[in-house]
């Protein structure tokens, strides 16, 4: 695969990553949403019913007993998604054990844990009313996290003006990869963004000229609205 991209070796491996692209036999594959929460479920399951500190899961013994209800593989591509490897100790108990025969452990990552359960409610209704979406959200995370709207950044749009207030599934991947396009879809579903807003949107666009506040003072109009800078499409609005 790597010889029949344009792309760097490292370029290639870092846009696998940003699509969690899973390698099994030889392969890399992007799993299902609903088959990762699945597996992701099993995960804090197991750990829950341990009752293991969630900054410290052993990997062995999880994938030891998961690997029975699914491939060893996926389960680790889970961890990684969604943890950090946090420590490894050698299993001999002593010092300067065998590097192969250590227990790692991994640390949960609580904000992209957030983030997948908030696009796990979000995906099937794409509008959730605000307020009641902050109070589920809060109670489908695992015990001792805490949800916070910048673990959806780039994922989701909150319409202030609708009585009552919603919240609208918006994720950034699902945007044309074409800058003109992406910016026009972007004003479309939204006239006026403040540059926080709309940052999570465009960084994939950015280059080492050109980062997001420049892209969009070449490709945008900014003004202010109630003492905050904001930025709307260049084009002339159609009625």
């Amino acid at each position: 695969m790597l010889s029949s991209v344009q792309a760097s070796e490292k370029e290639t491996r870092a846009e696998l990553k940003v699509l969690q692209a899973c390698y099994i036999d030889g392969y890399y594959r992007t799993l299902d949403f609903d088959y990762m929460s699945s597996v992701l479920s099993k995960v804090l399951s197991f750990i829950e019913e341990n009752s293991w500190d969630c900054r410290r899961v052993p990997s062995r013994e999880t994938l030891d007993v998961l690997q029975e209800l699914e491939p060893r593989e996926v389960l680790q591509h889970c961890l990684d998604c969604f943890a950090e490897q946090s420590s490894s100790t050698p299993t001999g108990g002593g010092g300067g054990g065998d590097t192969e025969d250590a227990e790692i452990f991994y640390r949960l990552d609580e904000d992209k844990i957030c983030r997948f359960f908030a696009e796990e409610l979000l995906r099937p209704t794409r509008n959730f009313n605000f307020k009641e979406f902050l109070l589920t959200w809060q109670q489908a995370v695992p015990e001792g996290f805490s949800t916070s709207l910048d673990q959806i950044q780039g994922l989701a749009l909150i319409d202030r003006t609708s009585r009552p207030e919603v919240i609208k599934y918006f994720p950034a991947s699902e945007l044309p990869e074409d800058l003109s396009k992406r910016l026009a879809a972007l004003f479309k579903a939204k006239e006026k963004w403040t540059f926080e807003e709309i940052k999570p949107y465009i960084e994939s666009l950015v280059t080492e000229k050109m980062d997001a506040g420049a892209l969009l003072t070449k490709y945008a109009r900014s003004s202010y609205q109630q003492g905050v800078k904001v930025y709307n499409s260049k084009a002339p609005r159609t009625t």
